[in-house]
């Protein structure tokens, strides 16, 4: 006989149950928050907050927001380091924070105008807000990526073949195509050595970052094809908004009435220079992304074969390839960072020259 259970006696198990279980939000762990501002008490935003722990050694960073406001959430209780710094005032600096258990620490930083490479230290200026055992809940900043990514690829092809006697062959396509997006490698970035970067030059300004994609390819026939597109980046935050990947998202002012392609390839440089300026401090470039495009690419491979048939299972093939038999120098990347005069708009890299190869393949 199965004995049910009273909805008296129910509830009593779930509030004996409740009793037993730690209130939610209650943590060992730590936060950290504060305001940067100015000297004269106003906030910064977009200044970069490092805080490094003494004892692991372990580094967070973040942003402040339009408030001047900063977070770290879930702490480690103990010692910290943190450091403020933007261009246009001195680094600011407190090597002796200290963060207790379950307990939220308040640390403002005001700098003061000067260099970044001048800092000012200050030590246990952090102020301790008790936050009871009762199990209150804490409530923290979180990080917001909206679905704003998109991208479109079209693209046409017509392809002809025409069969000759003895198994001889011609085929050739040609592809016409483009390819648009305004999120280059989301959260990935390119680095020098890449196309482009992944943050955008203004993030309250997406549609100004909706360009031709980095894999774009416009035509394309018997691997003969335009190049591919690339953005040109300042190598330094001089915008001063405290982003971007190693410092490289902003982009360069254009110079109207110059081309930005040289008209011949010359010890290697493929960009005309004088296109292109450095933007004044705190602005962005008015350059688009991915607006420069990169040399085109021509390869014709060829094949010879003959098959000889020498049992009734086994034949012989007698091959000669070649690559890029016209050994035209294909060059691959070019120098993107403005600032860079060592290596920008100069073809970095090529593809390999002409390749020849015999074969022969047997199969019974």
């Amino acid at each position: 006989m199965v004995k049910r259970l009273g909805t008296l006696q129910v509830l009593a198990v779930l509030i004996a149950w409740m009793a037993a279980v730690p209130a939610f939000g209650q943590s060992d762990t730590s936060s950290l928050a504060g305001t940067v501002r100015d000297p004269d008490g106003g906030v910064i935003p977009g200044a970069v907050v490092d805080l490094r722990s003494r004892a692991t050694n372990a580094q967070r960073e973040t942003v402040t927001d339009e408030r001047g406001h900063y977070v770290f959430a879930l702490l480690a209780p103990g010692g910290y380091e943190l450091t403020v710094q933007i261009a246009g005032f001195k680094r600011f600096r407190d090597s002796d924070v200290l963060v207790q258990v379950a307990q939220s620490a308040v640390l403002d930083a005001r700098l003061a105008i000067g260099e970044v490479a001048e800092s000012v230290q200050v030590k246990g200026t952090a102020t301790l807000l008790d936050v009871t055992s009762s199990g209150t809940n804490q409530w923290h900043a979180a990080g917001y990526l909206p679905h704003a990514a998109h991208s479109s690829d079209n693209a046409g092809f017509v392809r002809v073949e025409k069969r000759f006697s003895e198994g001889l062959s011609i085929l050739s396509s040609y592809t016409f195509g483009k390819a648009l997006t305004n999120a280059p490698q989301f959260r990935n970035a390119g680095g020098v050595n890449g196309s482009e970067n992944s943050p955008p030059q203004d993030s309250f300004n997406l549609e100004a970052e909706n360009a031709l994609a980095y894999y774009d390819v416009r035509h394309r026939i018997y691997t003969m094809q335009s190049g591919f597109p690339f953005t040109i980046n300042v190598q330094s935050d001089t915008a001063g908004v405290g982003a971007g990947t190693g410092g490289i998202f902003v982009r360069p002012n254009r110079v109207p009435g110059v081309d930005q392609v040289a008209a011949s390839i010359v010890n290697g440089q493929y960009l005309n220079t004088t296109a292109f300026s450095i933007p004044p401090a705190f602005t962005f470039g008015n350059l688009g992304r991915n607006s420069v495009v990169g040399p085109g690419y021509v390869d014709l491979d060829a094949v010879l074969a003959k098959s000889i048939k020498l049992a009734r299972r086994s034949t012989m093939q007698l091959r000669a390839e070649a690559f890029n038999l016209l050994s035209r120098r294909n060059y691959n990347l070019v120098g993107r960072i403005i600032n860079d005069p060592s290596t920008f708009g100069k073809v970095l890299s090529q593809f390999d020259p002409r390749q020849l190869q015999l074969a022969i393949k047997w199969t019974f």
